[in-house]
């Protein structure tokens, strides 16, 4: 509960959540530890991108008096969040600035949550106001325009950080277990239980509907694309699936390349490592020759000869970041992992590749989270220290 003696600060009603601005004041902060020059890049240097300077001012100050509630490990978290992480932090960071809205989303959103009721009707926050009243005289002094107006913006904020869908049903937000360490407990209640608790989403089947639908609603977010004032700070993502169900997810590649992520307003394109193998065979009229080395060579001696042959530097990172390049998409999806393996190094591909747009890897296998901390691509499920590792991707299905 918030202390009845705390008088509420009501000044939430001049900006709303902010989000893609109060991250990019995140990332300035964190760049040079200065509130001072944070400040001069907001109103001189427009990074938060306003047209008036009296509005950077006032919009200005506001975020820098939320982000001042979190530590140094908080707002580093922030900077290079994307999803369901920036998404619950800017949260923490809204719900510790005005703890009327802390009470509120923890007496109400998240205990309406908890309780299994799927929604939080506008009534509720009448109902809140008036209980709260009793103890803080700010709230029964307000008119009834000034109740209307608090109301509208904390159901709209509650919206622009997912908490609320527009039917003012309770969405589910699933942050990464790195964000319920950080974050302290005055912010963490104000999330519904439930939400700091997922590590991994598990799907059995990577055909099913709820699936597809997970990873649409993961991949055709703002801020990972780096799209309506969001700066993309991570372009490497990861979706492994049973090595048994690879037909399954073709199809369901193809369905969000074509379908799902376009009527949502992103171009995604997909780009086939095996398809780039075999026109570059044919190009070098290599074709042939291999495949009848490939009768009497055995299966070691012929994965060397690919080795020699296909250059992930010269070869196969330049085709694909052209085939990107040539697509102009807002995310690529780089299949045929399996089929290349191991001839082609996927984790040489992911250090090296050099291009602006988010990619995921779609392979056979498993995005494995090490004792250390470290992570690493098990492709067809064989061991990394067999085929490599990769340590710096996010698995879609951690987002």
């Amino acid at each position: 509960m918030v202390d009845s003696e705390q008088k509420y600060s009501l000044s939430f009603t001049s900006i709303g959540a902010r989000r893609p601005e109060t991250v990019e004041v995140a990332r300035a902060y964190v760049d040079c530890f200065d509130w001072t020059e944070v400040r001069r890049r907001i109103v001189e240097d427009n990074i938060i991108s306003l047209n008036k300077e009296s509005t950077r001012k006032r919009v200005g100050s506001e975020l820098v008096k939320r982000l001042r509630m979190l530590d140094t490990d908080e707002m580093a978290f922030l900077a290079d969040a994307v999803d369901d992480d920036q998404l619950a932090m800017i949260w923490v960071v809204i719900c510790r600035t005005y703890p009327v809205l802390r009470a509120f989303s923890t007496n109400v959103v998240a205990a309406r949550f908890s309780k299994m009721v799927p929604d939080v009707p506008r009534t509720a926050w009448t109902a809140f106001v008036d209980e709260e009243s009793m103890d803080h005289p700010e709230l029964a002094r307000l008119t009834d325009k000034s109740r209307k107006q608090l109301e509208i913006r904390a159901f709209g904020m509650l919206r622009e950080c997912r908490l609320l869908d527009d039917a003012y049903n309770i969405t589910p937000l699933y942050p990464s277990p790195r964000f319920a360490t950080l974050v302290r407990a005055v912010g963490h209640r104000a999330i519904p239980e439930g939400r700091c608790r997922i590590v991994t989403r598990k799907f059995e089947h990577i055909g099913a509907p709820e699936a597809r639908s997970f990873i649409v609603e993961r991949l055709s977010d703002d801020a990972l694309l780096g799209r309506k004032g969001f700066t993309m700070r991570q372009s490497t993502y990861v979706l492994p699936y049973p090595p048994s169900q690879r037909s399954y997810a073709r199809d369901l590649v193809t369905a969000v390349c074509a379908d799902d992520l376009p009527n949502r307003g992103v171009r995604a394109a997909q780009v086939n490592l095996y398809d780039i193998v075999l026109d570059y065979l044919d190009s070098q009229g290599m074709w042939e020759p291999l495949c009848e080395a490939e009768q009497a060579a055995t299966r070691d001696e012929l994965i060397m000869m690919l080795q020699d042959t296909i250059s992930v530097t010269s070869v196969i990172k330049p085709a694909v970041e052209r085939l990107i390049g040539e697509a102009e998409c807002d995310i690529a999806f780089i299949t045929g992992v399996g089929e290349t393996f191991p001839y082609v190094r996927t984790h040489t591909l992911l250090g090296e590749i050099d291009i602006d747009t988010p990619i995921v890897l779609v392979f056979p296998g498993e995005y494995r989270q090490n004792a250390d901390g470290s992570t690493s691509l098990d492709i067809l499920n064989i061991p990394s220290d067999a085929n490599g590792g990769y340590y710096r991707a996010t698995s879609v299905f951690d987002l």
